[in-house]
């Protein structure tokens, strides 16, 4: 089984099961699939341990990727271990406070 296809499979397993959690870490992911927005209800996105530079916030980016701005119900978002210059400033408001 193709890495994408693994990636798709998880994505569309996902929507089917209307998920909270969508993991994708650890597959050598270069950038956020498209297909990640319409997962509108996921409260968990795990990303860790990829190959991603860039975490888009709409579609303004400069980079053609899925933008994470639709996905309103997210209140974690695992970004570790890529190769991130930066976190976005929204990312921020993800974080809760006690």
């Amino acid at each position: 089984m193709s890495l994408d296809s693994t990636v798709e499979r998880r994505i569309a397993q996902a929507l089917t099961e209307n998920a909270d959690v969508l993991d994708l870490a650890g597959l050598r992911l270069e950038r956020v699939p498209e297909s990640v927005r319409e997962l509108t209800g996921i409260t968990q996105l795990r990303l860790r341990f990829n190959l991603i530079v860039e975490v888009p916030i709409g579609w303004e980016s400069s980079v053609p990727y899925a933008s994470l701005a639709g996905l309103s119900s997210l209140e974690e978002l695992d970004v570790s271990g890529n190769n991130l210059d930066e976190v976005p400033e929204w990312a921020m408001y993800l974080v809760e406070e006690d």
